[in-house]
């Protein structure tokens, strides 16, 4: 079964500490709660200081270079490893879903990251 189409992305702030490695987990589910099967589809999260198609990216991880896995009994379930290597500030962040030609933007929000102090 394809991918749904959704309106609006969701949106979730993420908050992270300057240098810290972090898993991110995001449940993919439809409306009634049922599992949404992702498996299928290139997933892509990309961070950025600022939205804009020509902002270099600062962070970009997908499930074709491994920084995203898909697990779960349904796989549904979206695992975003990131590295730290990312810097302190308030930076902006989406989700992207590929399948079949089609792009859906499921997750955007802030990606807050508090300035570390030991390095």
């Amino acid at each position: 079964m394809p991918l749904p189409y959704v309106d609006t992305a969701g949106v979730w702030d993420l908050v992270a500490y300057q240098g810290d490695t972090r898993v991110w987990s995001f449940t993919m589910v439809d409306n009634n709660s049922n599992p949404i099967d992702v498996s299928g589809a290139v997933i892509t999260m990309t961070i950025k200081r600022q939205r804009g198609g020509s902002v270099p990216a600062i962070w970009t991880g997908s499930t074709t270079g491994g920084e995203i896995t898909v697990t779960g009994a349904g796989s549904n379930t979206v695992n975003v490893y990131l590295d730290g290597d990312y810097p302190a500030g308030s930076l902006v962040y989406d989700v992207e879903f590929v399948e079949s030609g089609r792009t859906i933007t499921y997750l955007t929000g802030q990606f807050v990251v508090t300035t570390e102090v030991t390095e």
